[in-house]
């Protein structure tokens, strides 16, 4: 598989993943919320997207385009295994990398999550745009997880 077939399935695969992680955000900004014991018309609103799912994702995709390109730059392998289809132990890795590496990852971080529903607009704020922007670039300078921190002096050249 050439990386342009992969960044093509990457980017059709970006919905669901998306959902999967707004979700996720959601039920821990929920939890939180339980925890203290707070509840209003914004924990409300996160219920319902919760359980009806009709969130507009678009706002995520520039991030979600940023978290393909990286991955395609920084773990993409593209040596065909000897024993695996190569198409599938990449998708294989590629779903790894999000569900056990990337989202546990970014998940514990109150201001990934709170941008995130930001952006969706789930949250209040003075720009969604902005939250975007700032959920993008935090995926572009964070290390990723189990790699080089794009820091790393033996990355720069």
């Amino acid at each position: 598989m050439t990386p342009g077939e992969f960044s093509a399935l990457q980017l059709e695969d970006g919905r669901r993943a998306l959902s999967s992680l707004l979700q996720d955000c959601i039920r821990r900004f929920l939890a939180a919320g339980s925890l203290v014991g707070v509840d209003g018309p914004i924990f409300k609103g996160l219920r319902d997207a919760q359980y009806e799912g009709n969130v507009d994702l678009t706002p995520l995709f520039p991030a979600w385009e940023v978290i393909c390109e990286r991955y395609l730059k920084e773990r993409f392998d593209q040596q065909p295994s000897l024993f695996k289809d190569h198409r599938v132990e990449s998708l294989e890795h590629w779903g790894q990398f999000l569900h056990w590496e990337l989202f546990p990852h970014v998940l514990p971080e109150n201001e990934f999550v709170r941008n995130l529903l930001r952006a969706t607009p789930l949250l209040p704020c003075h720009s969604h745009q902005q939250a975007a922007c700032a959920l993008s670039d935090h995926i572009r300078e964070m290390s990723l997880p189990f790699g080089r921190p794009p820091w790393d002096p033996a990355e720069i050249e």
